[in-house]
């Protein structure tokens, strides 16, 4: 009988080996390639988990829409650390009286300081409306304050001019240095092209002591959440870019959302009109109306200041004349910092637009405030713009009354 061979030839070994290894290139790229299993797999735990906690935020904010704040002091309202659900107000430690705008809730500079009081600058957050949620704004208060048991000090609300050592002057309705005024809807001339206060005469009434008391700024210069800047329309972008256009509406930012909170870019690159119309806008149909900064706001915030520090801040420039500082001087270090009451940036970083005129033909807009690229400039300062400006050194700031 003849012997019979079963194993298998070289031949096809080498061919089952060829096989293999085709086979295990396939399955490698499957499992580890861009669209690999294991991609895929990380990828989807990345989604999951983001979902899981945008998830979470939501149902705190459904939860907080049901349990809304009842407190009547300014230590119960940070402690129950919730929004109230209409205007509501409440007392610091001395009886000073701060209106909360409903959706709002109160909030410590820093968890480990002491309760705050209006000297201090009170500080309320958005803590409700889609898109805005941890906006910031700080409580300007109007009429009598106390700054301890024994100390009183008034705050009128108005325009005012300040001297150099800071002695400041109500000018009321004046028309300041034969130029800068605070337009009202009758007597705007409407060929200046700017952008006016929604309604003085009601911020006035408004924020008086006879009414809420005060109103709020915003904490820090308008920042936007959720942009890109579109450099085609910027000659020079950088630090000294600028717009290079005449539309009056014009903003350099792609999309975007304005917030006042403070790890976002801060808003420049934007015209007069484009400032007054997102500020409007940031707040619609509420129980408190958002506008752009005007000169009563302003001027009366510098007053506040000065009168609660016995500080000379009308005159201070800005603390960072070397650089721009694009999510604002709480990014840098606290030698370069301007922030004072719990306010950022009036006297530093970037000029600010108002909604103030100026009699110019050209130039009808008013900048307030300090900037980086110009050591000039400072806080109860007033500068005449033409109100397509849109640099990369200018902004603007939001102001709330209710």
């Amino acid at each position: 009988m003849k012997n019979k061979n079963n194993g298998i030839t070289l031949i096809a070994l080498v061919i089952t080996i060829i096989v293999l290894l085709i086979l295990a290139g396939v399955a490698i790229v499957t499992l580890t390639g861009d669209n690999g299993i294991l991609t895929k797999a990380v990828t989807a735990k990345e989604k999951t988990q983001k979902a899981a906690e945008e998830e979470a935020r939501k149902l705190k904010i459904l939860e907080n829409m049901g349990t809304y704040n009842t407190g009547k002091t300014v230590e119960e309202a940070i402690e129950q650390d919730v929004p109230y659900e209409k205007n509501t107000q409440i007392v610091d430690e001395f009886g000073n009286k701060i209106t909360v705008p409903a959706g709002f809730k109160v909030v410590k500079d820093n968890p480990a300081d002491p309760t705050p009081s209006v000297k201090d600058g009170i500080v309320v957050q958005d803590a409700t409306y889609k898109g805005t949620i941890g906006s910031e704004f700080v409580w300007i208060p109007v009429g009598e304050i106390k700054k301890s048991e024994t100390e009183t000090v008034t705050i009128n609300l108005s325009r005012y001019t300040f001297d150099s050592e800071g002695n400041e002057t109500d000018q009321g309705a004046n028309t300041i240095n034969n130029y800068y005024t605070e337009d009202t809807q009758t007597n705007h001339n409407s060929d200046c092209k700017n952008s006016i206060a929604t309604d003085i005469e009601d911020f006035k009434l408004k924020a008086s002591a006879e009414k809420s008391g005060g109103y709020y700024i915003g904490r820090y210069e308008a920042r936007v959440d959720n942009a890109t800047l579109d450099e085609t329309e910027i000659r020079n972008p950088g630090p000294n870019g600028s717009y290079n256009g005449s539309d009056t509406m014009w903003t350099g930012y792609v999309g975007g959302q304005l917030v006042t909170k403070p790890d976002s870019q801060v808003w420049n690159y934007v015209t007069q009109n484009k400032a007054s119309e997102l500020s409007k806008s940031m707040y619609i149909g509420k129980t408190f109306t958002s506008d752009l900064m005007n000169s009563y706001a302003w001027d009366t915030a510098i007053l506040f200041i000065q009168k609660v520090t016995n500080r000379n801040y009308a005159n201070q420039n800005s603390l960072n004349t070397d650089d721009i500082a694009n999510q604002g001087t709480n990014k840098l270090l606290t030698s370069n910092q301007d922030k004072i009451c719990n306010i950022w940036d009036m006297a530093s970083n970037f000029y600010e637009w108002t909604t103030e005129t100026s009699s110019y033909s050209i130039n009808s807009c008013i900048g307030r405030g300090g900037t980086y690229s110009n050591s000039n400039n400072y806080t109860s300062g007033r500068g005449s713009l033409v109100t397509t400006a849109a640099n990369c050194d200018i902004a603007f700031r939001t102001v709330l009354y209710l």
